[in-house]
């Protein structure tokens, strides 16, 4: 579109500016200009907004135009621009785009890592750590996520750190380095927090913050002139739902982040949240210009990556373990692990036994030692299936907040569980948004589930026993599946995985298991994320 000759869009003193006819106001309100009643001018600090009328600019405000044009493309980019020096713990290798992602948040003072659920933006910002050496680093995060992000560190970092997992009630450490703390008790720790000098911080799943009202967002993102924000060297926060239909739950993040390009709400929201009046007020609850939106995010400091953009780099199946804090259940986990190590030493002794007798030929020893090897298992699994079904009937609300939030940033998800109680209680709490599917329930009832989930968009999310929904169904209309209990039989978890990991999917499948620290489901999910075949394989087994 041409306009008319006699507009030209100037760049003065950091603000585009437009010398402009009357007869151009509605081009240049369309773009994005705001009037100046004082100056009498047309007026944008936005270099995405100026880059509507880019035809009409002069040299100056086209190189600045540029500048964000470029940035934008870099917000995207999978494949790094440098090579930049990413130092990483022996055996631990990046995906080009994480590569890519690590080298914007090192040139970016304030980041916001977007990248669709499952493309390893913990890493990403674990290894910003190991490129820039903070001295102080404190990260936010979900309580349910606290002990993954101890777990990542561990695994991730190549400098020796003292990490502060911070509990309600836990002294704040006199001399941070690392801290890891959930936003339910920011504000408790709000006066601890801003007596530090951060180098960086991070804060994951951003989203949680999108209340301004709220005490955690208030103890970390400050309040306007009464509450100043956390002071920070470098900022990076993590979210895949950056953008969504709801922009006003954006504002506390990117006022924060980026203060040059948001700093005045009403404008934000004229803008960006349809603000109109009604018989109650203001209402900021609706969405505009979200193109544009995103434009501007990318150009200021967002990186966002999907994973149809990386897909070729990604394997098949991505298995992640989560670690939940198990201190409400410290009492049935140490019942369990002492029932379990009692297994493993009564099977060991019986193996070494039943080996012995079958070296020596004598068949009925052996046959007497398979018997006893068969009863320590059979008497072990009931002696642990009640402390096992109190450990799953605990794990629920943490499994209810997890999938919330894949429910809103990521669209549909499988869930698989073992006991019934637990399939119930879990799609009962989601409602119609859910349906469920287990042993007992008729074929009709049964088809009637997977159709539903398979090609009603309002139903997210498919609860499902391992054993009767990890056959003979497809669910691809998800790909991410959740474990919330693990069966013992490696081949019954890959069978569940794969009713996501079948023919007409065209994602990789990102696979998790909840477990609570120190159980033995978490001894058990480590081994079944890290090697996956060799355990199947020797478990598999028939021999002693």
């Amino acid at each position: 579109m041409h306009y008319l000759c006699a507009m030209k869009i100037l760049y003065e003193n950091g603000i585009f500016v437009a010398n402009a006819s009357f007869e151009e106001k509605d081009a240049l309100k369309a773009a994005g200009f705001r009037w100046n009643p004082d100056k009498r001018r047309w007026w944008t600090d936005k270099a995405t907004v100026a880059a509507a009328l880019k035809e009409n600019a002069d040299d100056v405000a086209i190189a600045e135009i540029e500048k964000a044009e470029t940035a934008i493309e870099a917000s995207s980019s999978s494949q790094a621009l440098t090579n930049i020096e990413i130092p990483l713990p022996a055996g631990k290798v990046l995906f080009p785009y994480q590569k890519a992602g690590i080298e914007y948040a090192v040139n970016n003072r304030s980041v916001l890592i977007g990248d669709e659920m499952g493309l390893g933006k913990t890493v990403q910002a674990i290894a910003v750590i190991n490129v820039e050496k903070p001295k102080t680093v404190l990260i936010v995060c979900p309580a349910t996520l606290k002990i993954n992000w101890q777990k990542e560190c561990n695994r991730w970092l190549v400098d020796p750190y003292r990490i502060h997992v911070l509990r309600s009630g836990d002294a704040f450490p006199v001399l941070p380095e690392i801290v890891i703390m959930n936003y339910d008790i920011a504000a408790k720790y709000a006066d601890e927090i801003r007596a530090v000098k951060w180098d960086l911080l991070i804060c994951d799943e951003a989203h949680y913050m999108k209340n301004p009202k709220a005490a955690r967002t208030k103890a970390l993102l400050g309040e306007g002139k009464k509450v100043v924000p956390i002071d920070a060297g470098k900022r990076i926060f993590l979210t895949g739902t950056p953008i969504t239909n709801r922009p006003v739950e954006l504002w506390p993040l990117v006022n924060y982040l980026f203060p040059s390009q948001f700093n005045n709400f009403f404008s934000f929201a004229n803008r960006y949240c349809d603000a109109h009046r009604n018989r109650y007020g203001w209402d900021f609850s609706g969405s505009s210009n979200l193109d544009e939106l995103q434009k501007i995010l990318r150009s200021s400091g967002m990186i966002r990556r999907m994973k149809a953009n990386v897909l070729t780099e990604l394997p098949a199946k991505i298995r992640q373990v989560i670690s939940l804090p198990s201190d409400s259940v410290a009492r049935l986990v140490k019942q369990e692990n002492e029932h379990g190590d009692a297994l493993e030493s009564r099977v060991k002794a019986i193996k070494a036994e039943a080996k012995r007798s079958k070296a020596s030929g004598d068949k009925d020893a052996y046959a007497a030692a398979v018997g006893q090897l068969r009863q320590a298992y059979s008497v072990a699994f009931e002696e642990m299936a009640a402390i096992r079904r109190e450990l799953a009937q605990a794990k629920i609300p943490f499994v209810i907040e997890h999938i919330s939030d894949i429910v809103e940033s990521n669209g549909k998800v499988v869930i698989m569980a073992h006991h019934r109680e637990v399939v119930d209680a879990l799609q009962n709490h989601f409602g119609l948004a859910a349906v469920k599917l287990y042993g007992g329930m008729s074929d009709v009832e049964k088809e009637n589930s997977v159709t539903r989930f398979q090609n009603d968009p309002t139903c997210k999310i498919f609860v499902g026993s391992i054993r009767a929904a990890g056959v003979g169904i497809t669910l691809t209309a998800a790909s991410k599946v959740v474990f919330a209990e693990l069966d013992w039989t490696p081949a019954n978890m890959m069978q569940a995985e794969d009713r996501c990991h079948r023919i007409g999917q065209t994602e990789s499948v990102l696979v998790q298991h909840l477990v609570f620290d120190g159980s033995l489901d978490a001894r058990m999910a480590e081994i079944l994320v890290e090697k996956m075949e060799v355990i199947g394989a020797a478990l598999d087994e028939t021999d002693l």
